[in-house]
């Protein structure tokens, strides 16, 4: 009988919800595997009746079936009757994970095909419920079930792609996600949002810009990064902690065009040069991931090469989730202060984000999980 339950296995495990409720659902059923315990660093341990058939082998075989998002698992041998759980991603999740990537052609004014390559469909594993009004005053989207459901499938997806970063959410749009993963694990991943609004490209296929906003954001840039450094976000932190971990700075994003982030992502170059950091010093180190709508009728990605932008991985999902929540009411749901450049000559406004409201949908979603 194990000595830790499912929900516990997979918040001390730090796997996230698919690969550890597989891996505890499989060392539960496997043969002579009588405990498993999963202690304060996340290791994890079983141990394993001597007088069963038992075979490392056999076992080493097994695991390497269980996980569904590219990760190893491997028994290694700690005495005669206990194993550690050891994981790690395949080399071409590894690779996608921290490797730049080379592409065959930036040439192309349709980069769809680039962005497939580094494309994972989310896989949905939570049930949509049914459908429960958050406000008397007025509907919002997670009132619906299957939103909620696919805010829970997303964030347990990222868990499961990003098990040791620093995530930071850009802006409003991945916000409600990120509070998703923060539910499903308290305390297990270290997750941020960063306030930004706009930008000041006019568009993503060219570098043409506004001129009164670019000139506003250049004015204002000294404040905004002053802001970034409370959050810890600079060109310097990001590069020393993937030099002495391994491990990006991954940032979320959910795109349409491309002009936020690139915007976002002109301000970070300049800083890093200011601080004798190259450009592909802060590439190598900075992992963007995009949320982007499967379903949709065309396929949300920037069309600029993503290359450019620092994206390595996107998320596919339903874009009717992505479209109604970003076209949420700003004021009824906001995490993330509204902070365009023309505001960063002051603190972010953070009255804009009302914590009764905040709290009603936190509860939403804690029902919703109570009920799976």
């Amino acid at each position: 009988m194990f000595s830790i339950s499912c929900k516990d296995f997979i918040q001390s495990s730090r796997l996230g919800s698919i690969d550890g409720e597989g891996l505890y659902t499989f060392l539960g059923n496997e043969k002579g595997v009588i405990d498993v315990r999963c202690h304060i660093d996340g290791s994890i341990t079983c141990k394993v009746d001597p007088t069963k058939s038992y075979s490392l082998r056999e076992l080493n075989t097994e695991l390497g079936k269980v996980s569904q998002t590219g990760r190893l698992f491997r028994a290694e041998p700690i005495d005669n009757d206990t194993v550690t759980i050891q994981s790690s991603f395949s080399a071409s999740v590894t690779n996608s994970l921290y490797q730049p990537i080379t592409y065959k052609s930036s040439d192309s004014t349709d980069q769809s095909h680039f962005y497939r390559q580094i494309s994972t469909t989310v896989q949905p594993s939570y049930k949509p419920t049914t459908d429960q009004s958050i406000f008397s005053s007025k509907p919002h989207p997670l009132d619906n079930g299957e939103h909620v459901a696919t805010l829970f499938d997303l964030a347990s997806h990222l868990m499961n792609l990003f098990p040791n970063h620093h995530i930071y959410g850009l802006g409003q749009s991945p916000a409600w996600i990120l509070e998703g993963c923060k539910i499903l694990q308290p305390n297990s991943h270290k997750i941020d949002h960063l306030a930004f609004s706009g930008g000041w490209f006019k568009d993503d296929r060219s570098n043409q810009r506004d001129l009164v906003l670019s000139n506003t954001a250049n004015r204002n840039s000294g404040n905004y990064k002053s802001y970034l450094e409370t959050k810890g976000f600079t060109p310097e932190n990001i590069v020393s902690q993937h030099k002495n971990t391994g491990i990006p700075i991954v940032l979320v994003e959910h795109t349409h065009s491309g002009r936020g982030l690139k915007s976002f992502l002109e301000i970070m170059i300049r800083w890093s040069r200011e601080q004798g950091i190259s450009e592909s010093q802060l590439k190598a180190a900075l992992h963007v991931h995009i949320l982007a709508g499967e379903d949709m009728m065309s396929f949300h990605t920037p069309n600029a090469a993503p290359e450019s932008l620092f994206i390595k991985t996107v998320s596919l999902t339903k874009g009717k989730f992505l479209v109604a929540m970003s076209n949420s009411d700003d004021s009824v749901d906001r995490l993330v202060p509204c902070y365009p450049c023309f505001k960063w000559n002051r603190e972010p406004d953070y009255s804009q984000c009302k914590e009764e409201n905040i709290a009603a949908i936190k509860q939403r979603l804690s029902d919703f999980l109570s009920l799976q």
